[in-house]
């Protein structure tokens, strides 16, 4: 399951992460995250998967290119930190924060909340 909610004192879009994943959930819920939804130029996000599990394989990460297009295209700048807590996520999450998707998305992998919220709050 993805539960996300807006922190408007930072403007950060928090989202936790729990359960088992797909590649087709995780897209689902970046096609849901839109400027309706959230009216925001520069679109921030903190993504907890430290209780959540990837059910697909590396392979299948190309998958999430062009959700994550279509995503930088509705905001001006789109800077990602992502938590994990086991070594399979976080690879995931480093071979993604590796590509160059679009010119106006950063990607981060973190251990610690506290130090993602501080990385997406430097401009």
């Amino acid at each position: 399951m993805i539960k996300d909610s807006y922190d408007a004192e930072n403007g950060i879009l928090m989202a936790s992460f729990s359960g088992n994943f797909t590649v087709e959930g995780i897209i689902h819920w970046l096609k849901i995250i839109n400027p309706e939804r959230y009216p925001l130029r520069k679109l921030k996000i903190l993504m907890d998967v430290s209780d959540g599990i990837y059910l697909f394989q590396p392979a299948q990460l190309n998958k999430f290119d062009e959700p994550i297009m279509d995503l930088c295209n509705r905001f001006e700048l789109v800077k990602t930190a992502v938590i994990h807590r086991t070594p399979k996520e976080t690879e995931y999450s480093l071979i993604m924060s590796s590509k160059s998707i679009c010119a106006n998305y950063t990607e981060q992998t973190f251990s610690s909340r506290d130090i993602a919220i501080e990385w997406l709050l430097k401009d």
